[in-house]
């Protein structure tokens, strides 16, 4: 798999030549969770009133139908989100931002050029993942859940000789829907340690997601499944190498330089009164200083993926009837993080530190193609 992008540049002689995104090699610093709190609604239009202030000067309206014209802001496309035009004003703004604009290591142009292959390759491997562990119950799950089950439901009858019949004949309707409920349920409870797996084998599926992915990503798409494969009474296994990230577009981008005070109190070693009243920050040496600085960057992105539909239930596994191939799209916004200012390191290497659904586009979700 293709876990990092090389481009040349000759757009600044002062950008580094190479970029990572979703890169393997360990970063210069580890993101354990995301640094920068969630935007909310008023934030959006703070940055939308000054761009819309920023219109004033000409050099301003020409950058935003220059950055237009590039297909770096996608108007068709945030017009449709719940901010509407708010969000087209809000994301021009955060990209003239003097920590983005001075930056030495950050070109959005190169970024979006990138982005689409590194999603691309992040859901290959998650999916692979998905559809072998997410389409079926470890051996003897089913067989638990259905005892359960049935010391419930033993009145009734319903699922009683289940397990024993399921390989010797067809099962009456009530069976085969108590069966397949017991199994979803036994999938969506079911746990995996993708992570002791990455850390023995980087080169393994689990170790290649591990390498792409902030720590609490990966702990929350290991925990918290993000797609079941099952889609009615079907179980959908993936079709390696079918995937395609059709369509990428920027939502927001914002830049905060994070100061040591941000570190410390974040984790407690400050408390009230521990700063003497009487110092004038003004006359302090850190006044000047340059801190780091951590960018975040939200893309939109649909991914068609191509999948396998077999009955949960198949009684004869040599008969190859009932099989087909789907092919499923589905919309999701990918959260980016990198250090876009930092003296421990030269390289700007991203990492994807949320993957969740494009909630504020409503009607946009899962589909089915044929």
């Amino acid at each position: 798999y293709i876990s990092s992008i090389k481009r040349t540049t000759h757009r600044n002689t002062t950008m580094h030549s190479t970029r990572h995104l979703l890169n393997t090699a360990t970063t210069a610093r580890a993101f354990q969770r995301t640094k920068i709190p969630p935007r909310n609604p008023s934030d959006t239009w703070s940055s939308a009133f000054s761009a819309c202030l920023s219109f004033f000067d000409q050099k301003s309206r020409d950058n935003f139908i220059s950055t237009v014209n590039k297909g770096i802001i996608n108007p068709p496309v945030l017009g449709q989100a719940d901010g509407g035009f708010a969000s087209i004003l809000a994301l021009h703004h955060d990209l003239n931002s003097p920590l983005f604009r001075h930056s030495n290591t950050f070109d959005v142009e190169e970024f979006m050029d990138g982005v689409g292959i590194a999603l691309e390759n992040y859901e290959e491997v998650l999916t692979n993942l998905e559809s072998r562990d997410f389409t079926k119950m470890d051996e003897g799950g089913a067989q638990n859940i259905v005892d359960e089950s049935s010391s419930e439901a033993k009145g009734d009858g319903i699922l009683e000789g289940v397990v024993d019949n399921v390989k010797e004949k067809v099962m009456d309707a009530k069976e085969v829907a108590a069966a397949m409920a017991a199994e979803g349920m036994g999938i969506v409870a079911k746990k995996v340690d993708w992570r002791s797996v990455a850390e023995k084998s980087p080169e393994s599926l689990e170790g290649q997601l591990l390498c792409m992915l902030s720590d609490q990503c990966f702990n929350t798409l290991q925990s918290d499944k993000r797609r079941i494969l099952l889609r009615g009474n079907k179980r959908m296994n993936y079709i390696k190498e079918s995937g395609e990230v059709q369509n990428v577009a920027l939502l927001s981008a914002r830049a905060v330089e994070m100061s040591p005070v941000d570190d410390d109190i974040k984790k407690g070693e400050i408390s009230d009164g521990d700063e003497d009243p009487m110092t004038d920050v003004s006359f302090s040496d850190d006044i000047d200083k340059k801190y780091p600085v951590i960018a975040e960057m939200e893309v939109l992105y649909s991914v068609a993926q191509t999948f396998s539909a077999t009955p949960m239930l198949n009684i004869n596994s040599e008969d190859s009837d009932g099989g087909s191939d789907q092919t499923i799209s589905s919309v999701w916004v990918g959260v980016f993080e990198g250090w876009i200012r930092d003296d421990g390191s030269n390289a700007l290497q991203w990492k994807l530190v949320n993957n969740r659904p494009a909630l504020e586009f409503p009607g946009l979700g899962l589909h089915h193609t044929q």
